[in-house]
């Protein structure tokens, strides 16, 4: 018998540093095989310190989990009441599950409740 997977978007956690970094490893380096991705990658530095990032409303992050493990991310910024979408990640084997749209719905709710009058 399947069971459904436990999936989760919530903001980023202490916990959740480790694999965060180790997911935006993956992303960068899938990134260098398509077209453009060397100047995505030079436009969008890398996170040097995740731990900087929880709780931190200026660059706020998301977590998708599966089962309770990290899967994916999402990172912003927010300033002048625009809430600017840098980096969304899903791992190649969490995809399909609607976790990049599940992230990307939880940016706009707190777009919205923030205030915000755009997305970007």
């Amino acid at each position: 018998m399947n069971q459904t997977p436990d999936l989760v978007v919530r903001r980023l956690a202490a916990t959740d540093v480790d694999l965060v970094a180790h997911l935006e490893h993956l992303e960068r380096a899938a990134a260098v095989a398509f077209r453009g991705g060397d100047v995505l990658l030079a436009e969008t530095p890398a996170v040097v310190d995740w731990t900087t990032r929880v709780d931190d409303l200026d660059h706020p992050v998301w977590v998708a989990t599966v089962d309770g493990v990290a899967v994916g991310f999402l990172a912003a910024d927010l300033g002048r009441g625009v809430l600017t979408v840098r980096q969304v990640f899903v791992h190649a084997e969490a995809r399909e599950l609607g976790l990049g749209d599940d992230l990307l719905a939880a940016a706009i709710d707190a777009a919205r409740s923030w205030g915000c009058h755009r997305l970007d």
